[in-house]
């Protein structure tokens, strides 16, 4: 398959040409290694020989700059990079002569070096019209909290044409130029991230912005789909806790609706199992009517105290068993279906809890934080930037945000991620403005944009790939998933869904067990699909363990459950809409219910 990067660098790796690497072979593709010496570098023919003709070159401008004497002068940097390859990404500027006079060269004097960001004004800006490359970023704007000091370009008087991509204080950092056809990308970071670091789970992901993004958005607009990707961006916003009546709170089912159907969205109730028999008819007539608008996901089982924070396997396993068996109880009630997708209470889950959900058959969790309570190391930015957290029982875990969280939702969608965002009944205090706005600010990030429910999103999520001989690589994340063939004519594919060494699975396409073949990468299988045609994909798993039916819990722990619940519930209907109760009983009755 060729999706292959050429890597010029210096007689010796270095850290960036090592974590450049990683980062390719992560987007699926492969990496040619092309070592200079001193006695290849003082003769350009012998140099361009020795280096053929490639699609995509990335070079440091430390490696640039070691090409030294008469032979390299003026535009001959110019001419070696217009015959080696179509797309080429310089990286690492730093504030050297001979590195200054490599970017006057690559720019015709329109860049004539770097500098240091001042301590303030670290904003990041995308340009707006960078579409083709910066995709869901373009046009944003946020505030850097990378540690580490960065360096900008400083512009000159040249006539070069090189138009800013990404901007950090107003000053130049990630800038484009087209040189007789070809596409070359400066970039001044002097890092490169090392998708292997671990990352606290205090941290943000846009700590990694400026030493990651850049990279992956030369490689993305320098192939024709040959590193993975996802053409089919979808969302879900999601409301945690409420009841299903007419109104809970600040919610008001029908408003939303109505909000809904003008700006086309869907909506998931993150709906707490406990209050299976409690739904109004109305509301539940409501839901039934536009399942394309609302849905309902699983939200823990009574929604107690760290609920799923627990590590204990047989409890854990019982919560999640009653759960489903309640929410079942709670279709047969209303008539409304749900999609078995957990979202954590209170964010706490364990790593006992993912063993869990997967020995009851759940489909996939969804939650605001990636880290269980007890995991003993952070994860790595190579956990982070995948579709799914897979790090816990191979059980998929998707990522939701706030509103507020536009980059990181913008990082989501670049990385082929669901849009999950999610709020609280109290989020429409004001109205529906906020809500209009966010859905808004998400369709401009992607106009692409597919609204669905939870699990349809999460049985659907995956990366794709095209091969030299036209067949599709489908990387895809949980153990029912659904793949159709949207394009007008027959296509092959090769399904890889990551599984642990020494595990026996098994896959079945459209209920047929099909051959497979375990690999480094994961477990794989193939199938043709006819134009329009769709297949159901599903991943057993031998060991597989059963669920002990629920034990009945004691008096005093459902007295606990219902004090919990009646007082969740009065302070969303009564003291978060009152003007006059004080704020200091509302945060005893938040403590006491949360």
């Amino acid at each position: 398959m060729e999706s292959a990067v050429t890597l010029l660098y210096w007689e010796h790796l270095g850290p960036s040409e090592l974590n450049l690497t990683k980062i390719v072979k992560f987007l699926g593709g492969t990496i040619k290694l092309m070592k200079l010496t001193t006695e290849v570098a003082e003769h350009p023919e012998r140099l361009k020989s020795a280096i053929p003709t490639v699609g995509c070159l990335i070079t440091s401008a430390q490696t640039l700059a070691k090409l030294g004497g008469d032979n390299w002068r003026g535009v001959g940097r110019q001419r070696l990079l217009i015959g080696l390859a179509a797309n080429v990404l310089v990286y690492g500027f730093q504030p050297t002569p001979g590195e200054s006079q490599v970017l006057r060269e690559l720019t015709s004097d329109s860049l004539v070096g770097v500098e240091p960001l001042p301590t303030g004004g670290r904003k990041i800006s995308v340009a707006q019209d960078s579409r083709k490359v910066c995709r869901q970023f373009s046009g944003l704007s946020f505030d850097t909290i990378e540690p580490n000091t960065q360096f900008t370009f400083i512009q000159g008087t040249g006539q070069g044409a090189c138009s800013p991509l990404i901007s950090i204080g107003q000053r130049p950092f990630f800038v484009r130029r087209e040189v007789q056809g070809c596409q070359w990308l400066l970039l001044a970071s002097q890092q490169i991230a090392d998708l292997d670091a671990r990352v606290p789970r205090s941290a943000s992901i846009l700590q990694f912005f400026s030493s990651l993004v850049p990279v992956l958005m030369f490689l993305r607009c320098s192939s024709n789909n040959q590193f993975w990707h996802n053409d089919s961006p979808t969302a879900c916003f999601i409301i945690d806790d409420p009841l299903l009546t007419r109104h809970y709170g600040f919610l008001d089912y029908q408003r939303l609706l109505e909000l809904m159907e003008r700006e086309r969205f869907c909506t998931s109730i993150a709906f707490i199992p406990w209050n299976f028999s409690r739904s109004d008819r109305g509301t539940a007539k409501l839901f039934s009517a536009y399942p394309h608008r609302y849905s309902l996901c699983v939200h823990g089982c009574d929604h107690t105290g760290r609920e799923f924070g627990t590590t204990n396997h047989l409890l854990l396993g019982e919560k999640a068993q009653q759960a489903l068996d309640r929410m079942t109880m709670h279709r047969k009630l209303s008539g409304i279906g749900f999609d078995d997708v957990m979202v954590f209470p209170q964010g706490f889950f364990s790593t006992a809890a993912m063993k869990a959900l997967k020995s009851c058959g759940y489909l996939a969790a969804v939650n605001s934080t990636p880290y269980p309570v007890d995991a003993t190391e952070d994860l790595t930015l190579r956990d982070l930037l995948g579709v799914a957290v897979t790090e816990f029982s191979n059980f998929p875990l998707f990522t939701r945000h706030y509103p507020r969280s536009v980059a990181e939702l913008a990082f989501d969608l670049f990385l082929g991620k669901p849009a999950l965002v999610v709020e609280h009944h109290g989020f429409f205090r004001d109205g529906y403005k906020s809500l209009a706005e966010t859905i808004a600010k998400l369709y401009s990030l992607d106009e692409r944009l597919q609204w669905s429910n939870l699990g349809m999103i999460c049985s659907r999520a995956c990366l794709k790939k095209v091969a030299d001989n036209g067949d599709i690589y489908v990387l895809f994340f949980t153990d029912r998933f659904c793949l159709r063939n949207e394009t007008n004519r027959p296509q092959h594919y090769v399904l890889i869904r990551q599984a642990s060494p020494g595990q026996d699975v098994r896959i079945a396409i459209n209920g047929r067990h099909v051959d497979t073949a375990q690999e480094t990468d994961g477990i794989k299988a193939q199938l043709s699909l006819e134009a329009g045609q769709a297949a159901e994909i599903r991943v057993e798993h031998d060991q597989r363990e059963s669920m002990t039916v629920p034990r009945r819990k004691d008096r005093l722990y459902q007295t606990k459950v219902f004090i919990r619940r009646s007082l969740s519930e009065f302070r969303d209907n009564y003291l978060d809409k009152s003007r006059f109760l004080s704020t200091a009983t509302h945060n005893r009755l938040t403590l006491k219910s949360k």
